[in-house]
């Protein structure tokens, strides 16, 4: 759900182009993506 609101979410920021919300939404979304991976990664170490 946190993936779907960081990419869905800014669309509205980009219309009124207020770039701090931008900015920080780009941010989250490169954090969220990295605690994906890691926690896929986690995953696959625990399988082993």
């Amino acid at each position: 759900m946190l993936a779907y609101t960081v990419v869905v979410s800014p669309g509205y920021y980009v219309q009124t182009e207020d770039y701090a919300f931008i900015g920080m939404f780009v941010v989250l979304t490169a954090l969220t993506l990295s605690f994906i991976v890691v926690c896929i990664w986690k995953k696959g170490e625990m399988a082993s």
